[in-house]
């Protein structure tokens, strides 16, 4: 049974290779054309029935789509009552009667019969791509559907610093207990917001707005809570431009006297790099040691970002002659784009980091300040931005160095063409001045008289040219 499935699996992706969009949209065409061939030219019998074996290949082929589309689908009632498929399967019919043989000529060629299998191939060209559906795809799209499912984690104090997967509502009750607990939600449910608000007693509005409304990171502190927003970035190698993109994942810090939680707006690697910088000696503290783990693995995110940026701008530096003008703007102003997007939010995260460090913070298990752990992270993030701030400016160099090269060599194609005009210009004005015969006219001078003036003309034009160097 699984040797049939894989067969048959293995079936439907060959024909959905080999009837492809492209495929379905040329013989769409060719069916259009050949549709209009009896009306413009006159046929032989051999010819039109040629003609009509030809269409009949190509309905044949529709046909074969329409059965493999049908074995495979996995609800066959489903696919019979489709509205679209149930104009495929007349529009099949139509065709095929169409072209019987036992039929006579007036019949096939009846304007609204041939005007309907038209609109047939025409409706192809726009739904061929629901043609041969795999069935792997849907278990693909069911799993990243399920990824995005709310996961609750739970560290508690004594634990051998591993998360554990609770449900929400005993991560509530974790939450309200007085054993020290870090809580870790991602992508959480409608509703999740307002109880995580009820249990730390902050303001559900201000949760919702740094959760969602937040562009950079930033820390609020009051006087029962501390807000931390901050941007978990994600490194995404771009095999064809060469330019890594950077996809963020927004972090929310809520602490309280009622522990700490954190919420992702979607899943990430943030556990282990909680507990990879986390040991048992760390428990004591343990909603301190993890926002410590953390921040020192975003630092450390934010160090290799930043290799791979530089790695890039190397790359366009040094390969910058090979590129064409579109394809070096393009680049650069992807460079550009991210560059700027980590500058400004290490600059903000900097901000972060001296705060933490320095001023008081509603969070429990959390040291008086100072906070010296803290300092020499923002000392490092401060590093990073002075880096970045270094690329984006060797990468405004290259851009200004590349236009200035682009403007000199248009200035040199409008030397040429200055000096082109220049020369033809004398031959010009002398013939307009001149005329076109130079017998029994008033002018006392001959035709090699005049061809050496317009010589000599041009020869000094030439020594002009290049005395000022636009013949180099």
């Amino acid at each position: 049974m699984g040797n049939s499935n894989l067969r048959q699996s293995r079936t439907a992706n060959l024909f959905g290779k080999i009837l492809s969009n492209e495929v379905f949209g040329f013989l769409a065409l060719l069916t259009l054309f050949l549709a209009f061939i009896p009306d413009i030219f006159d046929l032989s019998a051999q010819s039109q029935g040629l003609l009509e074996y030809i269409e009949f290949l190509i309905l044949i082929i529709f046909v074969i789509e329409y059965c493999i589309s049908f074995a495979n689908s996995t609800d066959k009632k489903a696919f019979l009552i489709n509205p679209w498929r149930i104009l495929d399967a007349l529009i099949i019919l139509l065709g095929l009667l169409s072209l019987t043989p036992i039929l006579n000529d007036m019949f096939r060629n009846t304007p609204a019969l041939r005007l309907f299998r038209f609109f047939r191939l025409a409706l192809f060209g726009t739904k061929s791509s629901s043609v041969i559906v795999s069935k792997s795809k849907p278990a693909i799209m069911a799993n990243a559907i399920s990824d995005q499912s709310m996961e609750t984690l739970s560290l508690k104090y004594g634990q051998n610093a591993q998360f554990q997967k609770i449900s929400f509502d005993a991560a509530i009750e974790d939450i309200l207990s007085p054993q020290d607990t870090l809580i870790l939600i991602s992508n959480p449910e409608k509703g999740v917001l307002q109880q995580v608000a009820t249990s730390l007693e902050v303001s559900e509005t201000m949760l919702r707005n740094r959760f969602y409304a937040s562009h950079f990171p930033r820390i609020e502190r009051m006087e029962n809570y501390t807000t931390l927003f901050l941007w978990y970035p994600v490194i995404q190698d771009d095999e064809i431009s060469g330019v890594p993109t950077i996809a963020r994942t927004g972090v929310l810090f809520v602490g309280s006297k009622n522990n700490l939680v954190i919420l992702t707006q979607s899943k990430t690697e943030l556990p282990l790099s909680i507990v990879s910088q986390l040991n048992e000696k760390d428990s004591d503290q343990l909603a301190f040691k993890s926002t410590l783990a953390l921040l020192k693995n975003l630092n450390q995110s934010y160090t290799q970002i930043n290799d791979q940026l530089e790695t890039s701008l190397f790359r366009i530096e040094s390969q910058h002659h090979n590129f064409d003008d579109k394809t070096f703007l393009s680049l650069t102003f992807k460079l550009r784009g991210e560059l700027s997007r980590v500058r400004s939010s290490l600059k903000h995260l900097g901000n972060v980091l001296k705060q933490l460090a320095e001023k008081p913070v509603a969070i429990k298990s959390f040291p008086t300040e100072p906070r010296p752990e803290f300092s020499i992270l923002a000392e490092d993030t401060e590093s990073l931005h002075e880096s970045i701030d270094y690329l984006l400016s060797t990468l405004s160099a290259l851009v200004d160095l590349r236009l200035n090269v682009s403007s000199f060599q248009l200035n040199k194609v409008m030397r040429l063409l200055a000096l082109l005009t220049a020369l033809a210009l004398i031959p010009t004005v002398t013939g307009g001045l001149l005329g076109m015969n130079l017998m029994e006219s008033p002018w006392p001078i001959s035709l090699s008289q005049v061809s050496f003036g317009i010589a000599v003309g041009m020869i000094l034009c030439l020594y002009l040219f290049a005395v000022k160097g636009w013949l180099k």
